[in-house]
C-alpha cells in the first residue's frame, strides 16, 4: 500500500477474478475515462458507471463528436492519468462501501 491505515477499518484484498474486484477496477478505469475526456476535449461529465461488462462514461460535448481517430489522444490521456496516480500516495485508492480495497494494478489502487 501507499500509505499507512489511518484508523479501525477492516480490509480485504480482492483481485480482477473476484466480481468485487472487476468493479473496483471498471470503476476506477471510468474515472480514468472521464478524467480523461474533461482535459484533452473539455466535455461536461454525466454518468460513469461499471456495468457487468465493463464501464462507460456518458458526457455532454456539444455539437461535437468522438470518433475513431480521437482514441488515441483519449489513449495517451489515460496513461498520463494513470503515471499520476501511481505516483501519489492520496490518488489511485478506492475504499468502497464495507471498507474494501481493491489491487488492480500489481499493487494497492
Amino acid at each position: 500500500m501507499m500509505r499507512p491505515l489511518e484508523g479501525d477499518c477492516a480490509l480485504q484484498l480482492v483481485s480482477f477474478d473476484d466480481p468485487e474486484g472487476k468493479e473496483t477496477f471498471w470503476h476506477s478505469s471510468a474515472h480514468m475515462l472521464g478524467e480523461a475526456l474533461e482535459l484533452e476535449f473539455g466535455v461536461d461529465l454525466t454518468i460513469g458507471p461499471p456495468i457487468e461488462e465493463g464501464f462507460y462514461y456518458d458526457c455532454h460535448m456539444g455539437d461535437a463528436t468522438l470518433n475513431e481517430g480521437d482514441l488515441a489522444r483519449v489513449e495517451k490521456r489515460v496513461e498520463k492519468a494513470i503515471k499520476v496516480s501511481l505516483l501519489s500516495p492520496a490518488v489511485g485508492t478506492y475504499c468502497a462501501r464495507h471498507a474494501r480495497v481493491a489491487d488492480s494494478l500489481g499493487s494497492c489502487m
